[in-house]
């Protein structure tokens, strides 16, 4: 199917070109960077040239130019210099998120197999499981009704699932795994203030310094504990014993235990934060709409009953995963991506230069007005059959596109049902009144504070 392209505004790769000494940047720092690149995309459309500082970046949120870019002509550009070198040199290294070349290929080929839809059966019982056991902890510490954080019960939740699911570990309490979670949010915090502004000598420590250096010593350590407990289980059925055993066809050899643990790290990370965060914002969401927490109760009502869900249910759970769904398009939990073009380029009569700097702005794409009917208003039947067949196929990307498309995306959605199945047939989840949460960019679109709720026990699952 083809689509238009949105109306033309004019000059818009003009409009936010100026002020040649210090360009946006003090528009940016007298608001919130996320508030700035969200007020650009409205206000200028889904292409827009930005001087910040010295550098100039194209700012984009038009699904033409994302699929351009991601798929159509994606050999011409590469991930982008710009935040990705700060993540790989503090935190990452030569993940799969942020490795290239011949390198991402060939660790990508060797992962890849642990998450095709077949494993999907296996992963299943191990996520329930995991869902199951914080819940009875949650139940035994008595704090039925009292206020909690819920970023830190998302957080704790997805963390048990990533440590049984992929790695087949036991091996930490769930004290433990919500420690690591916490680690794992400082860190992602302090490396997205580092990567945000480059233009900040990193011999200047940023708020937050002794707390990520803290936090990179407790990750490095439960990182080794997960590779250390893999060599000596052997012959597990997990991601952990596959990322051990597996060689390169070309040249026959096996990952270091450099390459091993950037791999680790990266999907013990992609597959925490990512998914707690976005089912953080569910809740926020369904605070706002009882209509839509009632009708997800009754289609767990009709589909479930109190039994724990199964692999098979997940079709059936058509409503719970539109909800998912639509958060995730208001609330993008990756929101920006940078990319660079390795050559020059011409995309809707524009030139491109060699080099240039495209700020790929999910949240701006998932926002666009032009492809997206009162796009601020959380509508969940926006994801019927019927209207995902009628959208522009690159207007809704929570998983990014092309070869680079998130290997994660089918688990992840999985673990989402799951859990807003699970605590739905347990608790009566509401958000506490007179709480003013905004999105704040990080790594992730984490709220902009913590939200407190109250979680009232209903019945047993």
């Amino acid at each position: 199917m083809t689509h238009p392209s949105p109306p033309s505004r004019d000059n818009n790769l003009k409009q936010l070109d100026r002020l040649p000494s210090v360009g946006l940047l003090p528009g940016i720092f007298r608001k919130s960077p996320f508030y700035f690149l969200s007020q650009a995309a409205h206000d200028h459309g889904g292409f827009v040239r930005l001087k910040l500082g010295l550098t100039s970046v194209y700012l984009v949120s038009d699904p033409n130019l994302f699929q351009h870019i991601l798929r159509d002509n994606v050999k011409n550009y590469r991930k982008s210099p710009f935040l990705y070198n700060t993540v790989k040199s503090m935190m990452l290294g030569e993940g799969l998120s942020t490795s290239e070349g011949d390198l991402w290929l060939r660790q990508r080929r060797m992962i890849q197999p642990q998450f095709h839809h077949h494993r999907l059966a296996f992963f299943a019982g191990m996520m329930t499981d995991a869902i199951q056991d914080v819940i009875r902890v949650w139940d035994r510490a008595g704090e039925d009704g009292d206020v909690v954080d819920l970023g830190e019960r998302m957080a704790r939740l997805s963390m048990e699932v990533v440590s049984r699911a992929l790695f087949g570990t036991t091996t930490f309490t769930l004290e433990t795994t919500a420690k690591i979670g916490q680690d794992m949010l400082s860190a992602t915090s302090y490396v997205a203030l580092r990567g945000y502004m480059p233009f900040i000598p990193k011999s200047i420590p940023l708020p937050g310094h002794a707390r990520f250096k803290s936090a990179i010593a407790s990750m490095t350590q439960a990182v080794d504990t997960i590779i250390t407990a893999g060599e000596q289980n052997g012959g597990g059925d997990n991601l952990i014993t596959m990322l051990l055993h597996a060689v390169d066809d070309e040249t026959q050899k096996g990952m270091t235990h450099t390459q091993l643990f950037d791999e680790v790290i990266t999907i013990f990370l992609a597959g925490f934060e990512t998914t707690s965060t976005a089912l953080t914002w569910v809740w926020s969401l369904l605070a706002h709409s009882p209509e839509a927490e009632q009708i997800l109760r009754a289609e767990i009502g009709t589909v479930l009953g109190e039994r724990v869900p199964t692999l098979e249910d997940i079709p059936k759970l058509i409503y719970c995963r539109q909800v998912l769904q639509e958060s995730m398009r208001l609330y993008p939990p990756v929101p920006l991506l940078p990319r660079t073009s390795l050559a020059e380029d011409e995309f809707g009569g524009y030139r491109i230069p060699k080099g240039s700097i495209f700020l790929m702005f999910y949240y701006g794409l998932h926002h666009n007005p032009d492809f997206w009917d009162n796009p601020d208003a959380f509508d969940p039947l926006r994801f019927s059959p019927a209207q995902i067949e009628s959208r522009h196929r690159f207007a809704y990307l929570p998983f990014s596109a092309g070869p680079r498309q998130c290997i994660g995306s089918e688990f992840a959605m999985m673990e989402g049902v799951f859990v807003l199945a699970m605590l739905l047939q347990r608790y009566k989840i509401t958000v506490v009144e007179g709480q003013t949460i905004s999105p704040s960019l990080s790594v992730t679109l984490k709220p902009s504070k913590n939200i407190k709720a109250r979680m009232r026990r209903l019945s047993g699952i």
